[in-house]
């Protein structure tokens, strides 16, 4: 059922756990999360030998720092658009607040804040955030919110771009009976002490990537 006052209802889906992999039951069944299916299908021989070059014990803190920050970034970037509210900074995220804050008022109206989606091919998800910027009037587009200390290079971006193709398909299959149609994503990085890193994804970009990442399912459930 729709669960909030947004311009689009959101839904949620329950996510459930089935041999040790994420889940989410959809009214049109089970289905893999997009996180879990790109985690599993994922060369995995860097992030080995990172955590062996840094030891087990400081992967784990770094990783642990890592979703902290993460996660308070999205709770302070959906408690403002929602409630306009600036959040009580620490250490920790201040640094990604100062980042991030200029490129939220370029958000024309938040259409869809965390709301989960899912797609026919197989999969589902929860979105970051789905509005319209005052440069583009009122075209909707995908925001993905992340959190890094140093800029990515755009090879650190590809499963980030993956995720946002699986998740306009599968926003733009559950609200097709509203007409919409969205054409655009915005992977929207906030950098410790630094500016806001925005990568943009056209239409043609996100339909290539959806290809790629039908791909990965594949080799997933293999």
């Amino acid at each position: 059922m729709p669960t909030s006052e947004l311009m689009l209802p959101r839904y949620e889906a329950v996510r459930i756990s089935e041999d040790g992999q994420r889940m989410y039951q959809t009214p049109e069944g089970k289905y893999y999360s997009v996180t879990t299916i790109l985690s599993g299908s994922k060369d995995l021989s860097g992030i080995t030998e990172w955590r062996e070059s840094v030891g087990e014990k400081e992967a784990d803190r770094i990783l642990k720092v890592a979703c902290a920050r993460g996660d308070a970034t999205h709770l302070n970037v959906e408690n403002w658009l929602l409630k306009g509210e600036e959040p009580k900074l620490n250490l920790l995220t201040r640094p990604y607040w100062k980042s991030i804050r200029p490129f939220l008022d370029q958000i024309k109206k938040p259409l869809l804040l965390e709301g989960a989606v899912w797609h026919k091919d197989g999969y589902a998800g929860t979105l970051d955030c789905l509005a319209t910027l005052h440069e583009f009037g009122d075209e909707p587009i995908l925001l993905d919110w992340k959190s890094s200390d140093r800029p990515k290079k755009k090879d650190r971006l590809y499963d980030y771009s993956l995720q946002c193709a699986a998740y306009v398909k599968a926003a733009n299959y559950v609200y097709s009976n509203l007409g919409l149609n969205i054409r655009q994503a915005k992977i929207v990085i906030a950098i410790a002490d630094d500016t806001v890193q925005v990568e943009t994804l056209d239409e043609d970009a996100l339909n290539q990537l959806y290809t790629h990442f039908k791909a990965r399912m594949t080799r997933f459930t293999k």
